[in-house]
């Protein structure tokens, strides 16, 4: 995991943070850090509050939460397919102040013993249910400085090399890709508390920029300004897809209607679509994506002589836009929510399949969502595709679109920047959505031999033309 961290100056972090120049705190606005450091219990109470008074004083946007191993909390994993094997949760969190999202992480104190109660202080102000589907931001508090995933000061080795701080590194790694796995992201923030010490992490599908270490009770505007201006942030400025948005009861309903009237899909895809309308309620909320289709700029350096480097501009039906429809970009919009499958890694391709609703067309169609490696020498995968079909190439998908996302100016990583120096054959990596008008199902879902025969027969053929 040591290749995935790379460490920054407070300064060098704070520049990577895209904020307004009017987005600043007032003069008057106080941060203050009052926080208990005997035990990491005893410091969540005094950080939730530090954390809470430092943002705008205007209606907030954000609760604070924590969110510890509660007795409630397990029927929340409960109901959540993809919920940590692990076990593991973040010890705090930033939640949006969203009616679906804090009612999915609200617990019911009323039916907990007075003594409870009364033994948590004032912990039980925060008291809630983790959700990996709205943690805005995830926070670690560690008061044990051997099982700390990063020194507590500053020093050359700050990344600690025994088997507890590993340990810590790879819990990280896991809170990170179970939110990249529920959420739709660029990339996100996290903040690890370590006693009287704190750092800021930012990470994406390269890996995670860390900020040294600094004393949030000694010098509490670092962390209070940085959370002051993440509040008043755009959802993109922090880290979010723009092309991603909550779908609206409206929208939900006219999936709702298609699952319930369709007569020709597969007892597969309609057993998952009524998955994602049982699962939108418990960690996997419905998002409406936009795609847009339009003509794609080569990437620099791309000498390999292809009509370009995302794939080509393509339309329904697999077939290419003429030259006037390319004029103008081409939107479609889909209807995703519970994960087909995901990757279970934090960083690489963090490919992500979905059953989707395609709302102009009223058809499920298969969404493949990834980070694509950024190379003159690397073909994408549309391109691929387009070059098997052109050569006749049987028992392969149909491509109905692929584009990075975003066009001319594609969402993109940017950890692989501060690597150079160490790491630099690492590449900067594209968002990249495919989708294809054929889905699947897992081999291990086949209903005899002759099935399972005959996939992989066609797989062979498939292999024996290209």
């Amino acid at each position: 995991m040591h290749s995935v961290f790379v460490e920054v100056s407070v300064g060098e972090f704070l520049n990577t943070v895209n904020v307004d120049d009017d987005n600043q705190p007032p003069a008057t606005k106080a941060f203050r850090f009052n926080v208990d450091l005997k035990s990491e219990p005893s410091m969540y109470s005094g950080i939730c509050e530090g954390l809470e008074n430092s943002l705008p004083d205007i209606k907030p946007r954000f609760a604070i939460k924590d969110t510890g191993r509660w007795p409630q909390a397990s029927k929340h994993s409960a109901t959540d397919p993809s919920a940590s094997a692990s076990g593991k949760k973040p010890d705090l969190g930033f939640y949006p102040c969203n009616p679906q999202a804090l009612q999915e992480i609200s617990i019911d104190v009323s039916e907990w013993p007075e003594k409870t109660c009364k033994s948590l202080g004032a912990r039980l102000d925060y008291v809630a249910k983790p959700s990996w589907a709205w943690v805005d931001i995830p926070i670690e508090v560690k008061h044990n400085l051997k099982t700390a995933p990063f020194s507590q000061k500053e020093k050359e080795d700050w990344l600690p090399n025994n088997d507890e701080a590993r340990k810590s590194r790879g819990q990280l790694a896991d809170y990170t890709r179970q939110i990249l796995a529920h959420q739709h992201r660029q990339f996100f923030f996290m903040i690890i508390f370590i006693r009287d010490h704190a750092r800021l992490v930012r990470w994406d599908r390269v890996g995670a920029i860390v900020s040294k270490p600094f004393n949030y009770v000694k010098s509490p505007n670092i962390l209070g300004r940085f959370v002051y201006q993440y509040a008043n942030m755009t959802a993109a400025q922090r880290g979010f897809d723009p092309t991603a948005i909550l779908a609206t009861a409206e929208e939900i309903e006219i999936l709702r209607s298609y699952v319930e009237s369709v007569t020709n899909i597969s007892d597969y895809v309609e057993s998952y679509l009524k998955d994602v309308l049982r699962l939108h309620v418990h960690g996997w909320p419905i998002y409406k994506i936009e795609l847009i289709s339009g003509e794609s700029k080569p990437e620099e350096g791309n000498t390999m002589g292809r009509k370009n480097a995302r794939g080509g501009t393509k339309r329904r039906g697999g077939g290419a836009m003429t030259a006037d429809q390319t004029k103008e970009d081409f939107k479609q919009h889909l209807l995703v929510g519970h994960a087909l499958d995901y990757s279970r890694s934090p960083t690489g391709r963090g490919t992500k399949c979905f059953t989707a609703y395609d709302m102009m067309t009223h058809q499920a169609v298969l969404l493949k969502d990834t980070w694509r490696p950024v190379s003159a020498e690397i073909w994408t995968e549309g391109e691929v595709y387009e070059r098997l079909h052109s050569k006749g190439v049987r028992y392969i998908a149909t491509v109905l679109h692929c584009d990075d996302v975003g066009g001319t100016q594609p969402q993109q990583t940017l950890t692989q920047e501060w690597t150079r120096e160490r790491h630099p054959n690492i590449l900067r990596r594209n968002h990249h959505r495919l989708v294809f008008a054929e889905i699947g199902r897992p081999l291990h879902t086949y209903q005899c031999a002759l099935e399972m025969a005959e996939a992989v027969y066609c797989a062979l053929l498939a292999h024996q033309d290209a």
